[in-house]
């Protein structure tokens, strides 16, 4: 019988613990990535950069997705910059990207958050070293890739399957010399294009 109350006492500890972290410790969680203000939108984090739940937990109906590179966080204390042009509650930027952020970064972090954007509108600014004859450098797109927006763009079903087939192609051609990382990506191509 003592072991039995022993029991049942235990049983109702760990309920009451968990319905207490529930109400508050989740709850801490679940807000962490979301703030009233703009101050993720114009971060030039690359953990930002990289966490699809960040950028989609922060646009909102008002959020237009500017993506861009290096030109995001040259000028970024200039009077022309968009976070001092369109910091407001009504209209605001979810700026996205830092040197050596190229169209192919671009396209994946595009196609894994596009789910979240209400307007469907995007800006792009381009620089002109992203047409370099040898294209896209290997350490730099290591540097920049997130394997998150890769996993979520193969996954969207809104893209067609040549488009990523083309896509996962040209991120294995350019993760070819890191093992590791190719290894992921071949991983996603059997699993999303092949469908073994």
């Amino acid at each position: 019988m003592i072991k039995l109350k022993a029991f049942l006492l235990s049983l109702v500890l760990v309920i009451a613990t968990l319905a207490l972290l529930n109400v508050t410790y989740v709850k801490k969680i679940d807000d962490y990535y979301k703030v009233k203000d703009n101050s993720i939108r114009y971060s030039t984090s690359y953990e930002k950069y990289k966490s699809r739940d960040i950028l989609t937990s922060n646009i909102t109906a008002n959020t237009l997705v500017l993506l861009g590179s290096s030109e995001l966080v040259a000028t970024i204390n200039e009077d022309y910059h968009p976070n001092k042009i369109f910091n407001y509650n009504d209209f605001n930027i979810m700026q996205i990207g830092t040197s050596y952020s190229q169209n192919i970064i671009q396209a994946t972090t595009l196609g894994s958050i596009e789910g979240s954007m209400s307007k469907r509108k995007v800006a792009i600014v381009e620089s002109v070293q992203w047409f370099e004859k040898d294209g896209t450098h290997q350490d730099a797109f290591l540097n920049k890739a997130s394997q998150e927006h890769i996993f979520h763009m193969l996954d969207n079903d809104k893209i067609s399957k040549e488009t990523k087939e083309k896509l996962i192609n040209r991120i294995i051609d350019i993760t070819k010399g890191n093992k590791q990382q190719n290894d992921i990506y071949k991983k996603y191509k059997s699993y999303f294009i092949d469908e073994r």
